[in-house]
C-alpha cells in the first residue's frame, strides 16, 4: 500500500511537471523575501530532524511560485527522500521504475532552477550531466553548466579550475572546450 501511494505521488508530481504549469511565474516576488527565506530555513531545519516530508511541503509552495532556490531545494529533497525511503530494499523493477521517476523529476526542477541563472543548481547539473546520474553523460553540457555556475563570481581562476577538471576528469577536446565555452556565452536566464 505504501509503495502504490508513493508511486501515485511520484507520478502526481511528474503530471505537474510534464503538463508545464509549473514555476515561470514570479507570485514568489509578492511575498516578502524575508518571509520566504524564513520558510527556506524551516524547511532545512526539518530536514535536520530527519522530517523529510514537511521540508518537502515548504519547498514546493514556494518552487510552484518560481522560487529559484526553493525548486533547487525541492528537487535535491525529491531525490532524497526516495533514496532515505528505499535504503536496503534492494533493486527491484518497482523500484527502478520509481528511481527512475526521482531521477526524472530531480533533473526537471534542477534545471527550474538553473535556467533562472541559480548557481548552485547550475553547478549540480554539471554534475548530473557529466557523469550521467539520471541522464545520458554529456560533459560539454556538464561543462557548461560549470562554466556558468562560476561565471557570475567574476573568479576567472574558479572558470579556469571548472575547464580543467573536466579535461581531466572526463577527457575533454579543445573543440569540445569551445563549444561549451560558446554554448555558455549563448544561453540566457529563463523565467
Amino acid at each position: 500500500m505504501k509503495i502504490a501511494f508513493k508511486i501515485c505521488l511520484i507520478k502526481l508530481v511528474l503530471l505537474t511537471v510534464s503538463c508545464g504549469n509549473i514555476p515561470t511565474s514570479d507570485a514568489y516576488k509578492e511575498i516578502d523575501p524575508k518571509i520566504i527565506k524564513q520558510e527556506l530555513r524551516k524547511a532545512e531545519k526539518s530536514l535536520e530532524k530527519e522530517d523529510i516530508h514537511t521540508a518537502l511541503d515548504i519547498t514546493k509552495k514556494y518552487a510552484l511560485m518560481g522560487h529559484a532556490k526553493a525548486q533547487f531545494m525541492y528537487g535535491n529533497y525529491i531525490y532524497l527522500r526516495f533514496y532515505v525511503e528505499n535504503y536496503g530494499k534492494g533493486m527491484n523493477a518497482s523500484i527502478r521504475r520509481q528511481q527512475d521517476n526521482t531521477n526524472e523529476t530531480t533533473l526537471k526542477w534542477m534545471t527550474y532552477s538553473a535556467q533562472q541563472g541559480y548557481a548552485p543548481a547550475q553547478y549540480s547539473l554539471s554534475r548530473i550531466h557529466s557523469e550521467g546520474k539520471g541522464v545520458k553523460a554529456d560533459p560539454v553540457v556538464g561543462l557548461m553548466w560549470g562554466i556558468l555556475s562560476t561565471s557570475k563570481s567574476n573568479d576567472k581562476d574558479r572558470v579556469k579550475d571548472t575547464i580543467s577538471e573536466a579535461v581531466y576528469n572526463y577527457k575533454l577536446t579543445a573543440e569540445d572546450i569551445t563549444r561549451a565555452k560558446k554554448m555558455a556565452s549563448e544561453w540566457k536566464v529563463t523565467k
